[in-house]
């Protein structure tokens, strides 16, 4: 069955915060290294033993306050993330070919569920097909701007004959000429202010069943 394929990038994100608080942790621990070496070392500041002590357990003590401060930091912003994504919305899709009773030509049915209880707001269902690098719309079939709210389910009827045709395709010539004819779902929806794009799944169609098989 399939489903929607996340944005591989989404998930770099926490590495790099890793990263970065590592960074900067390992910069505040190599500048208290650095002044107490040069406590230790210089001789303008003219410090005795029990000053320079003193002076080395202070820097020593910032150091680790600041290194705590980071990563209280790092694990808050990694709590916020992790609120954020507990609300991003997520749709199934899968196409279903069926024929009809009377013509035995085939039937397709977009099915679309959002398995989340979160709304998504704006959603766009996008679908292309393809068929020799020349792309026809197929956008028409669902609203331009939906709103789902969370485990809600629908379904789009459509006959791939009749829809192709309408955008300029004659279907039945391309099974002939044994043509590639491909199926692309691809979805967007607003999510905290920003586009989100995610690709659902690709179809060929098979001439000879008259129906659409997963790439």
């Amino acid at each position: 069955m399939p489903c929607a394929i996340i944005d591989v990038n989404r998930g770099r994100a926490p590495i790099r915060t890793i990263i970065g608080s590592i960074a900067v942790s390992v910069g505040i621990i190599a500048a208290g290294s650095f002044a107490s070496w040069y406590l230790a070392v210089s001789k303008s500041l003219d410090l005795d033993d029990a000053d320079l002590v003193s002076s080395i357990i202070a820097i020593a003590a910032s150091v680790g306050a600041l290194v705590s401060a980071t990563f209280v930091i790092f694990s808050y912003l990694q709590t916020n993330r992790a609120f954020i994504e507990a609300q991003r919305p997520q749709l199934l899709i899968l196409l279903d070919n069926k024929y009809e009773h009377e013509t035995n030509l085939p039937v397709s049915f977009i099915h679309y569920h959002n398995i989340t209880q979160n709304k998504f707001d704006d959603l766009k269902i996008i679908v292309e097909v393809t068929i020799n690098g020349e792309k026809h719309s197929l956008d028409h079939l669902f609203r331009s701007s939906m709103t789902m709210i969370g485990q809600d389910r629908r379904q789009r009827k459509f006959k791939p004959y009749d829809e192709l045709a309408n955008v300029g395709v004659d279907m039945p010539a391309q099974e002939s000429l044994g043509n590639k004819i491909e199926l692309d779902i691809t979805y967007e929806y607003i999510f905290y202010r920003k586009l989100d794009r995610v690709h659902a799944q690709k179809y060929e169609w098979d001439g000879k069943s008259k129906r659409w098989e997963i790439c």
